[in-house]
């Protein structure tokens, strides 16, 4: 199959890999009520599972990118679809607050960084030098389809089979699915002609591409090392709103489905209103993924992050 073909089905894959790990991260918010009603925890005690998810995803984010860099795009996701899904499995076995912290807040936390962004982040990089933002934008657009499915999916599961069934299904359901498709990854498009899988022999050629191309560098003003990044603004200035914006955005989403719940609506509409917010996540992606082929990378991000902010205002306000 030639790269034009195969490269659309690298984009696929990498859709349903970012919805799947999206939905499972998510889908936290809908077992949320479940979890709290059988065991009577505090919302604190059970939310700060999803936080330390939260801080581990982070954390995890530097070193996949080396992991990525030394074995390849393939082989970190099938181990993250394995993690995820075991891990998902064992979530319906959860008896002590202490087990919710080790699966939902650590264990799943490393599948969804080893099916997430960053591996995705390279692999798209690999298929895709034209058009890369509406590459991107498409794959990403995945986050919110997850969540708009995940909400109302997992709620009926819920009320089908109980919450721990449903766990072992959604687990299962991301092996069963996942598994076969990432198997089917190249790395890059030369791979099939025998060459290394490797990203390259200089560790900082994927950073000097990605923000070489934003900022306007070129071979003649020397790689973009990563200490190099590290001495200008905008990197900063990214590293920072990647920071704050969870902090307002996530807190909302995790209490969210408890909220409607405790404000008499049913469950089911808690769940799809839930979902709602993944419909115009993924809307925004394919809005600001070509609109950054465009007007260009930095402008878009900008007024991403505006519409963000806005929205958080909005919601104090």
């Amino acid at each position: 199959m030639s790269r034009s073909s195969y490269k659309w089905i690298i984009l696929g894959i990498s859709f349903m890999n970012i919805a799947a790990a999206n939905a499972i991260r998510f889908s936290f918010s809908i077992f949320f009520v479940a979890i709290l009603e059988e065991f009577r925890w505090s919302r604190a005690s059970i939310a700060g599972a999803f936080s330390l998810s939260a801080l581990l995803l982070g954390i995890s984010s530097w070193f996949g990118g080396r992991l990525v860099d030394r074995f390849g795009t393939r082989k970190i996701l099938i181990g993250g679809i394995i993690i995820l899904s075991l891990s998902t499995i064992a979530s319906g076995r959860i008896q002590q607050v202490w087990h919710l912290y080790a699966l939902s807040g650590v264990l799943v936390a490393i599948g969804i960084a080893g099916i997430g962004r960053v591996p995705h982040s390279v692999l798209l990089s690999n298929w895709f030098s034209r058009s890369r933002g509406t590459a991107v934008g498409i794959a990403f657009s995945g986050l919110g389809v997850g969540i708009l499915i995940i909400g109302p999916v997992s709620q009926l599961l819920i009320s089908s089979f109980g919450w721990r069934i449903a766990y072992v299904i959604l687990g299962l359901m991301v092996l069963a699915l996942l598994l076969p498709l990432s198997c089917m990854v190249r790395d890059r498009p030369n791979q099939e002609e025998g060459h290394s899988t490797r990203l390259s022999s200089n560790p900082h050629t994927k950073i000097k591409e990605e923000i070489g191309g934003l900022y306007g560098a070129n071979d003649e003003e020397g790689d973009w090392t990563l200490g190099r990044s590290m001495r200008t603004l905008p990197f900063w200035a990214i590293s920072l709103a990647f920071f704050i914006l969870p902090i307002g955005i996530f807190p909302v989403m995790i209490h969210q489905v408890a909220y409607i719940i405790d404000q008499g609506h049913s469950r089911m509409l808690a769940a799809s209103i839930f979902g709602a917010i993944g419909f115009l996540s993924s809307a925004g992606r394919l809005i600001f993924g070509p609109l950054s082929d465009r007007i260009g990378r930095e402008k878009a991000v900008t007024w991403s992050f505006a519409c963000s902010i806005t929205g958080i205002i909005a919601i104090i306000c």
